[in-house]
């Protein structure tokens, strides 16, 4: 194969971020249609694809919460628990390199996850988790940001 004519890992993280980003629209998004919803998982898998290309582990972490959060807005409980539950397994490998955001989000998407999936007692567990990193949060912005997408 022949080198492409431009810089591929600076490509591969443009990417990433911009289908991160336009994921998180898609996410954020109080009433997204269904083309959007379409589109959220080929963005998010194509963001977490370009990541694997040229991120660290805590870009594989949040690009596997990102999945997980995708599936959860699609409700899709399957493929929801099974990119949570990847997410917190990363999470507790990677000792103190994740940020308390990072693992309230780990948690969090699995709380959901497993409500999703009718799963109480496993949701209550990961939310009561996720609660407890939330308190360590040293701004209150993100506490929202936590709050509105898993504990709410």
């Amino acid at each position: 194969m022949p080198e492409p004519p431009f810089d591929l890992p600076q490509a591969h993280k443009f990417f990433a971020i911009d289908f991160n980003n336009q994921t998180w629209d898609i996410i954020e998004a109080e009433s997204p249609t269904d083309e959007q919803l379409a589109d959220l998982i080929h963005l998010a898998h194509a963001s977490t694809h370009h990541w694997l290309q040229v991120g660290n582990a805590l870009n594989r972490l949040r690009a596997l919460c990102l999945l997980a959060t995708a599936y959860i807005k699609v409700d899709d409980p399957h493929n929801a628990l099974h990119y949570a539950k990847a997410c917190v397994a990363l999470t507790e490998s990677l000792g103190d390199e994740p940020t308390p955001f990072d693992r309230a989000s780990a948690y969090g998407c699995l709380a959901k996850a497993n409500r999703l999936a009718e799963n109480a007692d496993a949701a209550d567990a990961a939310l009561a988790k996720t609660k407890e990193v939330v308190e360590s949060f040293e701004h209150a912005d993100d506490k929202v940001v936590i709050e509105t997408l898993y504990v709410n």
